[in-house]
């Protein structure tokens, strides 16, 4: 499964669960426990109820959803409170609703039909697996910065050197300009070989040198 697939799982069942945060409330004087937002009015998650003579079960509000009230606000909203035993999972036969029906010749469980019950069963593991990733990022963040501080070192070396090479650039000019006496170095007057590009001519020279610095590294001058 990939990074993505995993994501996406976490994303759905937490979007298919009742929103949080939610918070465990009650009072023991009179015995009750129960799990409910912090917000939206505090509406039940879950709680607990009598199961036989020495045993309780899980309740969960079945079908939340979000209803809009004529104050134009938004709403959860369920349509009653089911214990778990009216929502598990059989083993022996995923697909059964019911004790009674024939496929489930076993009645062991291996989970409940709700969202939030369902969004509690994989809290442990999606967490887990959430802090990994973060850790997973932090490194690869790290190793990227490095990466950054190391290619902003050497963008700032590489500036040094053009500082170098511009000022190389400067020096060449200035040494042909007083080679020559004259700052137009364009004009072929002004060449000791009349612009034929002689090897001896000093102002040739110059530009040959100032061409290969300021195009072949491609150095602005």
């Amino acid at each position: 499964m990939t990074t993505t697939d995993r994501l996406d799982e976490i994303k759905a069942r937490a979007n298919a669960a009742t929103p949080g945060p939610w918070g465990w409330f009650g009072n023991t004087d009179v015995k009750d426990l129960y799990l409910a937002t912090k917000q939206w009015g505090r509406h039940y998650v879950m709680g607990f109820r009598r199961w036989g003579m020495q045993s309780a079960q899980p309740e969960f509000a079945h079908n939340r959803h979000e209803v809009t009230g004529a104050d134009g606000l938004r709403r959860l909203s369920c349509d009653r409170i089911l214990p778990a035993a009216e929502m598990v999972r059989y083993e022996v036969a995923p697909n059964a609703t019911r004790r009674a029906d024939q496929r489930v010749y076993r009645a062991d469980i291996n989970g409940i039909r709700n969202p939030d019950a369902t969004f509690i069963e994989h809290s442990r593991a999606d967490i887990d697996w959430l802090i990994a990733e973060v850790e997973r990022l932090k490194v690869d963040r790290d190793c990227w910065q490095g990466i950054a501080n190391q290619a902003e070192r050497e963008r700032n070396e590489a500036n040094t050197e053009a500082k170098k090479l511009r000022a190389a650039v400067a020096a060449v000019r200035e040494l042909a300009e007083d080679v020559c006496g004259d700052d137009d170095r364009n004009d072929t007057s002004a060449h000791a070989c009349e612009g034929r590009g002689e090897p001896d001519c000093a102002l040739c020279c110059a530009q040959a040198i100032e061409h290969v610095i300021t195009n072949a590294l491609a150095v602005k001058p």
